[in-house]
């Protein structure tokens, strides 16, 4: 079970609850056991930003489609390779990262990545996103569509080769589409119809 990713609270009580309202209230019986709380280790994600390595924790939150728009499936966390270059999509997905700190995309940054497309599911993006948790339809064109069988909308840039099995290299100048700060990199994986389904991976 995962507490709200990247945030912390205090907890005073554990509750263990059965409901059981028919009858005389005494036809159920339930035992839990082998409780434990404790924090889960995860492999940073590592990325080159301007010719640097950099290292980001992986605290994964909730990308929203809009401010009341939310498609993440929260079971479900996106794993990442022991050496961080690499972070797989699972299911219906929509989720940031935040950088250590800001960077400023201007008319010359280039993005470049490796994406490998298993299984497609309806939309395939990666985001650069500004300090906020929604991909809003504000005009700024910072997410990159790459597979799908669902169209994007005209928010979203797609690149090319697209809808392509296998591994493929994506170079793109992003400062033609937007300049402005970055704070988060989204991963986007939509997959409404069956929310453990679709697969890809992206790699540095």
């Amino acid at each position: 079970m995962e507490l709200d990713e990247g945030q912390t609270r205090e907890v005073t009580y554990i509750a263990f609850v059965q409901d059981d309202d028919v009858g005389d209230k005494t036809g159920s019986r339930s035992t839990w056991s082998g409780i434990r709380i404790y924090e889960q280790d995860r492999d940073p994600l590592s990325i080159e930003l301007f010719g640097q390595t950099v290292s980001v924790t992986n605290i994964q939150h909730e990308m929203h489609a809009g401010s009341n728009d939310i498609q993440d499936n929260r079971d479900v966390l996106m794993s990442v390779s022991n050496d961080g270059k690499t972070i797989t999509a699972t299911g219906n997905t929509w989720k940031y990262v935040p950088l250590p700190s800001p960077i400023e995309v201007t008319k010359d940054t280039v993005l470049k990545f490796d994406f490998d497309l298993v299984g497609e599911g309806e939309l395939h993006f990666f985001c650069l996103l500004p300090d906020n948790y929604s991909r809003n339809n504000d005009g700024r064109r910072d997410c990159f569509g790459t597979a799908g069988s669902q169209s994007f909308d005209s928010n979203y840039r797609t690149l090319q080769p697209f809808r392509v099995m296998g591994t493929t290299t994506y170079e793109y100048l992003v400062g033609s589409e937007f300049t402005g700060t970055v704070g988060s990199i989204g991963f986007g994986l939509d997959n409404d119809a069956d929310k453990l389904a679709g697969q890809r991976c992206v790699a540095q």
